[in-house]
């Protein structure tokens, strides 16, 4: 996932899947400020959630299934639906519970 997306203050949703891209979610994600619902499944991320991902404060949704990712999700106010099936264990840290995704 290239880095530059982090110049697109304004993006509100990403949908990006069943796509063949690779590496981590670059840092510079948490500059997209006004995105609500990302969707990055099935596109073979991997590496750590990026911790920049607590400045994503109007996330209501974050679709990251069927990558190889690991790390965890900050509390986020707005966050309603995580959607993780990965390889691999992810501990998710919400405001109101924590639980397990496999």
């Amino acid at each position: 996932l290239p880095s530059a997306n982090g110049n697109m203050s304004s993006l509100e949703r990403l949908d990006i899947w069943e796509c063949q891209l690779s590496g981590p979610i670059p840092q510079e994600v948490g500059a997209l400020k006004k995105l609500t619902s990302p969707v990055l499944s099935s596109t073979s991320l991997s590496g750590r959630i990026p911790s920049s991902i607590a400045n994503l404060t109007q996330l209501t949704e974050l679709w990251l299934d069927s990558n190889d990712l690991s790390g965890k999700v900050s509390s986020l106010v707005k966050l309603h639906l995580v959607s993780m099936k990965t390889h691999s264990i992810l501990l998710v840290t919400l405001k109101i519970c924590s639980f397990f995704c496999l």
